[in-house]
């Protein structure tokens, strides 16, 4: 009876062990899925997406010819 003792109370310290290994585990993925979220919350503050720089780009030069021509206009009178 002695072995079946010995081996019910190895199997605990595993059991426990490996089940303290899982909840780390799902702990640290849990951490990790709150930093992945933070940081997609915070891209759209950083960065421009590429329509609106287009579309910014094309006012700006739209708005450059404009002053290009009018300097021309006053360089040929």
């Amino acid at each position: 009876m002695d072995a079946a003792l010995f081996w019910n109370a190895i199997l605990t310290l595993l059991v426990s062990f490996g089940g303290w290994m899982v909840r780390s585990v799902i702990a640290d993925i849990k951490a990790l899925e709150k930093q992945m979220f933070e940081c997609q919350s915070q891209m759209n503050d950083k960065f421009v997406r590429r329509d609106d720089y287009h579309d910014d780009i094309v006012r700006i030069e739209s708005k450059l010819d404009k002053i290009f021509d009018l300097i021309e206009k006053k360089a040929d009178k």
